[in-house]
């Protein structure tokens, strides 16, 4: 008997992550797990909507997610919004300098696989773990990326010879209107874009889809940024004159 390689589905609460599950279900795929990375800092809708994928989850036969978070070993802050607050700091994406995705997200996930049984057992057989990772058809410029370069391990010795990583989106060529369809064909609600509510990435109309309250906490991670900032001004990179 031919032992399988054991599948974890990374999944963001978003769009593309849904449709990567709904899929896997018509196809009659089951993953082994599904690894959920709470940066604690994404949007309220995406909050709302675990409950109503888990209860899905439930229905179909597939095993509930599995919520890891980095937590740091010194610091008091439990999310990117308290890190940005505490240091007096913008995300990374701002300054042209990378992301949150691998510390906060891929990292974390990467970790939890050091006590996932089935992965241990898989890489004692000599069988890397199969990740399958939600990049639409559309989204091919992302596997240059560092994100995906870090879901695979790169740049992290432990890692780098534990996963196989899969795009099953961009395997059976869906982009992002084939994933709305066939979460609504599905019965499912269609999830919010997964992303910070301060993410600095948005686009207009989605920071004016943020509720009042999380447009306040923007202001104050600004305001608390401020006297730190020689070049940028706020998470929209308004080039500013700040003299020394």
């Amino acid at each position: 008997m031919i032992n399988k390689q054991p599948l974890v589905v990374a999944y963001g609460v978003g769009r593309d992550s849904t449709a990567v599950l709904v899929e896997m279900h018509h196809r009659g795929m089951r993953p082994d797990a599904i690894t959920f990375a709470n940066v604690g800092s994404e949007k309220a809708a995406t909050y709302a909507y675990i409950p109503i994928i888990r209860r899905w989850l439930k229905k179909v036969g597939f095993p509930d997610i599995t919520v890891v978070q980095y937590n740091p070993v010194r610091a008091p802050y439990h999310s990117i919004e308290g890190n940005m607050i505490l240091n007096g700091t913008l995300p990374g994406a701002v300054f042209q300098i990378g992301s949150c995705t691998h510390k906060a997200k891929i990292a974390p996930q990467n970790k939890w696989s050091d006590t996932w049984q089935p992965g241990l057992v898989a890489l004692a057989r000599g069988q890397k773990i199969l990740k399958f990772v939600g990049f639409e058809c559309d989204e091919t410029k992302r596997l240059k990326r560092a994100d995906a370069k870090m879901h695979a391990g790169k740049g992290d010795k432990k890692y780098a010879t534990r996963f196989e990583v899969q795009y099953p989106l961009m395997e059976w060529g869906y982009n992002l209107a084939q994933c709305i369809q066939i979460i609504v064909d599905a019965g499912l609600p269609v999830p919010v874009k997964s992303a910070c509510f301060f993410c600095p990435n948005q686009q207009d109309w989605e920071v004016a889809e943020l509720s009042d309250d999380d447009r306040a906490r923007i202001i104050l991670m600004e305001i608390g940024a401020e006297p730190y900032n020689r070049k940028i001004r706020g998470l929209w990179r308004k080039a500013t004159k700040h003299k020394p």
